[in-house]
């Protein structure tokens, strides 16, 4: 989960100040400077982790711990400047090597790592992007549908929140994922590969579990998913709803607000 991708601006700044921080602590120079950033960036990022229950809490929370760790042996000078507004002395630099070629191509080899290891998080991270963020506008199935009629081994199963198997919703968003939410309201999401009338279907955490369902269209607006699902042979019927708007990425950007906009 991400609480900021629905905002790309703001997601695009989170990363950008994340680089930063990483970038300041390869140099000893600037090592202080970008543990400081790195650590009100990480702050920021294990509070929302917590609050929100995204599962990367321990993970983040150890790089906030690291970050504080290089904070610590400059917690003097920084309360001397800081706070009692008193002068402190510069920390010594002591190169690792004597002679002047060895410095000098050691910077240059921590320089060239250096910018082969972003360019190659920033390619991934491109790679993930494109993966998991695009849109396919003209796929007949994108959007979301509501389930009319769901049937299991011919039985019709009517739509009661005690039947917690039976599908609620239908979601097709990134074309990779078929997302199910129950009558529970809890949400099965399937591995999704889509062709002509056919949904091939997986399960992240178990790589053996496959199936194919077919789909078909009666009208554009209305949809049938029919196939073997689990043992059981299902026949689910389905109609579109419309996308909602919602005021975080409808409202767009106001420089002054002539009263509060609390919503």
């Amino acid at each position: 989960m991400d609480v900021h991708g629905s905002v790309h601006a703001l997601y695009v700044f989170r990363g950008a100040a994340e680089l930063l921080g990483g970038l300041l602590l390869t140099v000893r120079r600037t090592a202080l400077l970008g543990a400081l950033v790195s650590f009100g960036v990480l702050a920021n990022i294990v509070m929302l982790n917590f609050c929100y229950d995204v599962p990367v809490k321990l993970y983040s929370a150890h790089l906030l711990l690291m970050a504080f760790f290089l904070i610590v042996p400059d917690v003097r000078r920084l309360v001397d400047v800081f706070v009692l507004n008193r002068r402190t002395e510069p920390v010594p630099v002591r190169p690792f090597f004597r002679r002047a070629w060895l410095r000098h191509g050691t910077a240059v080899l921590r320089t060239l790592i250096v910018l082969a290891y972003v360019g190659y998080l920033l390619n991934d991270a491109a790679e993930v992007n494109r993966t998991f963020t695009k849109r396919d506008p003209k796929s007949p199935l994108r959007g979301i549908w509501s389930v009319d009629e769901f049937v299991v081994d011919g039985q019709a199963r009517p739509p009661l929140v005690t039947d917690t198997d039976r599908w609620r919703r239908v979601v097709f968003d990134v074309p990779i994922t078929m997302a199910v939410q129950l009558m529970s309201d809890s949400r099965v999401r399937y591995n999704l590969v889509q062709g002509q009338g056919v949904l091939k279907l997986g399960k992240r955490d178990d790589p053996k579990w496959k199936t194919q369902l077919a789909w078909r269209q009666p009208k554009p607006d209305l949809l049938e998913i029919e196939g073997p699902l689990d043992g059981h042979k299902v026949l689910v019927k389905l109609h579109r709803e419309k996308v909602p708007k919602f005021l975080l990425t409808t409202r767009g950007f106001h420089w002054i607000n002539e009263r509060p906009f609390n919503r």
